[in-house]
């Protein structure tokens, strides 16, 4: 006979693994463009399923049985999430990446050779110490990525990676719930319980949280940044001939060209421009562009096209003839795509908020 321990652990872990559960065979068999990136992903969200149904089954109460094998997963989850993370930025894997999977593949070869893996105090150690290790390469994976972003778009908004930092937060803390449940389960009990309880919240909310993420993120990595080739696919004839920057005389005029271009063809309203089109335009190398105006401007290429466009809601609020614009409105003639990208670059270049501004001109 069965039977399960009801209590709101108990529940939190039984709803993330049905939730968990379901959402690895969504991605699984979901249709999109994206879908090697949504195979890792299936494959986390499985591989957490069954590390969460490992829980659930410590909540059974079983009555003339000793032992349920389960499979080991606690060792796969992660990995998994580094594959998926790599293939949604684009970026290659390398044949060790393989390896990550090794460590699981040898605790699962132990289990079923009938030793009590899980139990073994050692082993954890390695499972905190191995899936630590790897949380902090793909957060550094993340945040160097997400500085080449600025290097080259104008619009980072639907392209952020936060929410996989956050899912990489939320697994370093696990760790350390689980490492205070060892060590301090030995003298309180209570406190012991509470870190049990938060773990098991946190994973559901982490459940829920990539399920609206990972159908909702934007399919924006599909392309290598930074291309080397010498011809573009859409040449543009212009004022401006292709030259290299070597000395600051002539960087410094180069820059002030395609600074007047962009304002005079207005090419900062554009909400698809990116280094690659504004590089075809004034044909010069993607990497030779950002290098000319990380060098003389100091600022990235989010930056430097964002400047302008602060500039011209500038303009425009000065200028008095949009009043019965909102400031949103404004934003968006100016260029920027969202409310939340112009206010959070309005404040952090301003260091006040839009209305603060505009009361200020009073």
């Amino acid at each position: 006979m069965v039977y399960f321990r009801i209590d709101w652990t108990s529940l939190f872990n039984l709803f993330g693994f049905i939730i968990a559960l379901v959402l690895g065979f969504l991605f699984l068999f979901n249709k999109s463009e994206n879908r090697q990136a949504n195979v890792y992903l299936s494959c986390f969200m499985l591989s957490l399923s069954l590390e969460i149904l490992g829980v659930v089954v410590e909540a059974l109460v079983f009555e003339h049985v000793e032992q349920v094998n389960l499979i080991i997963t606690s060792l796969f989850t992660i990995p998994f999430l580094f594959f998926y993370v790599t293939r949604t930025i684009n970026k290659t894997v390398s044949n060790w990446a393989i390896m990550l999977f090794l460590p699981g593949i040898v605790a699962n070869v132990i289990w079923f050779a009938g030793e009590d893996f899980t139990n073994n105090k050692w082993s954890q150690v390695i499972e905190y110490v191995f899936n630590g290790t790897v949380l902090l390469f793909l957060l550094n994976i993340v945040r160097a990525h997400e500085r080449t972003l600025g290097q080259y778009y104008a619009e980072l908004e639907s392209k952020s990676m936060a929410w996989i930092k956050t899912i990489v937060y939320l697994f370093l803390a696990f760790i350390v719930f689980w490492i205070l449940e060892d060590v301090i389960s030995l003298n309180n009990e209570w406190i012991s319980n509470v870190c049990v309880f938060l773990s098991s919240l946190l994973t559901l909310v982490m459940v829920i949280w990539i399920g609206h993420k990972g159908f909702s993120q934007s399919e924006i990595f599909k392309q290598q940044l930074f291309l080397q080739e010498e011809a573009w696919d859409e040449p543009d004839v212009s004022s401006i001939k292709p030259q290299q920057v070597d000395e600051e005389h002539d960087s410094d005029e180069r820059l002030q060209e395609i600074s007047e271009r962009i304002k005079r063809e207005r090419l900062f309203i554009r909400s698809d421009l990116n280094l690659r089109i504004l590089a075809g335009l004034v044909q010069m190398k993607e990497k030779e562009l950002s290098h000319l105006i990380n060098h003389n401007c100091e600022m990235n290429f989010y930056t430097y096209i964002n400047t302008f466009r602060l500039e011209e809601f500038k303009r425009l609020l000065h200028s008095g003839n949009y009043d019965h614009m909102t400031l949103v409105a404004l934003a968006q003639e100016a260029g920027f795509k969202s409310k939340t990208s112009f206010y959070d670059f309005f404040r952090k270049t301003e260091g006040l908020t839009p209305s603060q501004y505009k009361k200020s001109l009073k």
